[in-house]
This record gives C-alpha cells, structure tokens and sequence, in this order.
C-alpha cells in the first residue's frame, strides 16, 4: 500500500498503514508537546516531573492516536511499535528524557538519592501503568480523567520527588533551562511527521 499527499510543492509516500500511523501520531506529539512548552512559559512550576507528566497523562489520553501505543489497540498499532522509525523516535525521546530530567537534578528537584539512569525504567513502567490500566478497570470505577491524572501526578511525586518543595527561584531556572529541551522534541516530532524519519 502506498499513501500519497502533497505538502506545499513536495510529493510525499508513506508505504504502509503503519507509517501513515507513525505520521499521524508524531503530529499529535508535536502538537502535545507544544502545549506542555506554553504551559511551562506561561507558569514555571509545570517543569516539575509530577506536573509534566500530569499534563502529558491528560493530553494523551485525549487523542485517540497517542492512546493507542499505551493501550496496545491492536487494531490501530499493527506492527507499529516494531517499526524501525518509531525505535527511532523513542531513542530520541529517551534522550530529551534524560536532558530534562539532568535539568531537573541540577536544581534538586528529584530525590537526591535518585540519578537521571534511574528513572529510564521506573518512571515510563509507573506512567505506561495508569495507561495500560484503562481496559482493565471494572465499570465501579468512576473516576474521571483529571482525577486519574492527579493520582498519577501524586504517585510521581511520592516516589521521585524530595518531600521538601523546591524554591521558587530553582522552578524558574529549571522552567528556562528545560523549554529548548521541550522545543527540541517538538521539532523532532515534527520532523518524524512529514518524512524526517523514514527509511530511504
């Protein structure tokens, strides 16, 4: 199968269902990680690890397309998730994971104890949890997303973050340090979405 558009004066192909999908999603990421960058100009404390996650909780599972690699929708990911492309992306949102939670360190706002390497396994198995969960739970549970997301956001804090709040002053050069890093992602994402990140 080949999938063809135009974009201004370029002729673009995707060869399979699962690179329109990779399209598709990257777009979505870029615009998801758009909004996280406003919400972390317009207010500094949004850099925190709890905060950010929350933010990324609640505007992935409000597309479609980015719940779907969460929740392992069979119909939707095909062989997706093995595609070379989409390794690729995640190598390099490994990368821009490490960087922004380096500028985390660098203002003690993860537990002192933790190191960056630490959370590369962790942090993704806790989050990929409150995803994965949501074709398990009975119809009894009634939360809605903004109540899942705080309880997301309140397990992050418990478990990676000091007890005692960083200053406010730590948040801001963290806020200003970690949005070329979000930036960065966004225009990786941005890139993947129009061809940056196929194969030849």
């Amino acid at each position: 199968m080949v999938v063809e558009r135009f974009r201004g004066d370029r002729r673009e192909h995707w060869r399979s269902r699962e690179e329109v999908f990779h399209a598709v999603s990257a777009r979505e990421a870029a615009a998801i990680t758009d909004a996280v960058v406003d919400a972390v100009r317009n207010d500094p404390a949004e850099v925190a690890l709890h905060r950010y996650l929350r933010r990324l909780f609640v505007e992935a599972m409000n597309c479609p397309v980015l719940r779907a690699p969460y929740t392992r929708d069979a119909d939707t990911l095909g062989t997706f998730l093995a595609a070379a492309h989409h390794q690729r992306l995640q190598e390099t949102k490994l990368g821009v994971n490490r960087d922004y939670l380096g500028v985390l360190a660098a203002e003690s706002m993860p537990r002192p104890d933790l190191h960056v390497q630490d959370l590369d396994y962790a942090l993704p198995a806790i989050v990929f949890g409150f995803f994965a969960a949501e074709p398990f739970h009975p119809q009894t549970i009634t939360l809605t997303l903004e109540q899942k997301a705080d309880q997301l956001a309140d397990t992050v804090l418990r478990a990676f973050e000091p007890s005692d709040a960083p200053s406010g002053v730590a948040v801001k050069r963290a806020a200003a340090k970690a949005l070329p890093i979000l930036e960065r992602l966004a225009r990786d994402h941005r890139a993947a979405t129009y061809g940056g990140d196929q194969d030849d």
